[in-house]
């Protein structure tokens, strides 16, 4: 902006240019050891508060997909015959429209994903409960009680 301020002699000079940008140093990414994810899976799965959600940490877990990704997959999106998921959308928060259903980050966030025998077995055991199946199998695999999705936050509230 002030580049193209000089250039239409709007102002005289770019105060911008003496300043030097600041280092960010990256931060490691941390991964659960294989007995922290046995223990974070035990606990979710016997904990009568969390019990509903270990699903969701079960399939996070066995294929790392992002929270967005999980919260927003729909039971079009469960590849039965082939044992994948086709990750397409996400839930999304945002001040200007709420929660809602977007687009993945980028392109190649469009993807399937092999999932596990016993996901799959639970994945057909979640899916006989749901009661309000609509025609285009676009209900939410993971929806909150009121049907809508599961908000980011709530999540992470729970985790």
């Amino acid at each position: 902006m002030l580049k193209k301020a000089v250039a239409l002699n709007i102002v005289c000079k770019n105060i911008m240019e003496n300043v030097d940008t600041p280092k960010f140093e990256k931060k490691d990414i941390q991964i659960f050891t294989q007995t922290e994810i046995e223990t974070i899976l035990r606990v979710c799965h016997d904990n009568p508060l969390l019990k509903r959600k270990y699903p969701m940490i079960l399939l996070a877990a066995t294929t790392g997909i992002r929270l967005g990704e999980l919260l927003g997959l729909r039971w079009c999106d469960v590849l039965f015959p082939t044992n994948e998921i086709f990750i397409r959308k996400a839930i999304k928060a945002s001040k200007t429209e709420g929660i809602y259903l977007g687009s993945v980050k980028t392109k190649a966030g469009i993807r399937k994903i092999k999932i596990t025998e016993d996901m799959v077995k639970l994945f057909r055991s979640l899916r006989s409960e749901v009661t309000n199946m609509d025609i285009n199998q676009e209900t939410y695999v993971f929806p909150a009680r009121t049907g809508n999705p599961i908000t980011p936050r709530n999540m992470e509230r729970a985790w």
